[in-house]
């Protein structure tokens, strides 16, 4: 199988990790938004099935990606859609916000998705993480409320539980849990 292309969308400044504005700044929330984005960066580059990593965002990166594709507000499903159009071949679509991924995570859910298009929940089981698309997949995302009961419902979808994929952060109890 040829390689993957990692597409990594992520809100703008100002409008990231808004669920623990309680708790901390903005920025608090998007210092740690940025930490944990290029934290994700450097796990991508350092995969060995990952050939080049893209970021989904209103902004262009820093550093750490091999391209941007710009987000033009149409939300998070037609965003990725008109993404996944416009890089085709095998696509990984993962959140910014894993800071415990590490490339055997990322290498573990490649190969076992293999040809069929492999899933990552968070790890209440609600959110979905994670999505290995291989090329040609019929597929339809479902971002946003109970995405995974959404994504797991899609026929032929295999389920893959990765503890760095499976740990985003979402609440306060999730940075230190």
């Amino acid at each position: 199988m040829t390689g993957w292309t990692a597409l990594v969308p992520i809100k703008a400044p100002g409008d990231r990790k808004t669920r623990l504005a309680p708790h901390l700044s903005p920025a608090e929330r998007d210092a740690l938004a940025d930490d944990m984005l290029a934290h994700v960066a450097e796990v991508l580059r350092a995969s060995p099935s990952v050939t080049r990593a893209i970021l989904l965002s209103p902004q262009p990166p820093e550093d750490g990606f091999d391209g941007w594709i710009a987000d033009e507000g149409r939300g998070l499903n037609a965003e990725l859609e008109a993404a996944r159009g416009q890089l085709g071949g095998n696509l990984l679509v993962l959140h910014a916000d894993l800071p415990r991924l590490t490339v055997h995570d990322i290498e573990t859910l490649l190969a076992e998705a293999g040809d069929a298009v492999a899933i990552v929940s968070d790890r209440h089981h609600v959110g979905t993480n994670a999505i290995a698309l291989p090329a040609g997949a019929i597929f339809t995302f479902a971002f946003g409320e109970n995405s995974f009961v959404a994504h797991r419902a899609k026929a032929g979808t295999l389920v893959v539980e990765s503890p760095g994929l499976m740990h985003d952060v979402d609440r306060i109890e999730d940075l230190v849990g």
